[in-house]
């Protein structure tokens, strides 16, 4: 079973049960951030990107985005854990998939 599979029945089941939910998903690896973007697009999910190439402006305005609650708002954003940035560094020995 792939990581894309699992997601995407997630995905649709949080969805189902809950239509206005936002979804965070982690990444330590850009690339993969890259592949999620691509398979969330092929799928009709709206996402934004957190990542370390952003400048801290770009980041702010990802979240700000994201946090938006009018329709067709992003739903998913996609965090790099490198991405650095004080507070928004996501620690990824706190995720017990590592």
């Amino acid at each position: 079973m792939s990581k894309h599979w699992t997601a995407e029945q997630l995905l649709t089941q949080w969805r189902k049960e809950n239509p206005d939910d936002k979804t965070l998903i982690f990444c330590s690896f850009a690339k993969m951030l890259d592949i999620a973007a691509d398979y969330l697009s092929a799928k009709g999910y709206t996402y934004v990107k957190y990542t370390g190439s952003l400048s801290s402006k770009k980041r702010a305005e990802a979240v700000q985005l994201f946090e938006n609650t009018s329709p067709g708002s992003p739903s998913v954003m996609l965090i790099s854990t490198m991405a650095g940035g004080g507070e928004q560094t996501a620690d990824p020995r706190a995720n017990p998939s590592h």
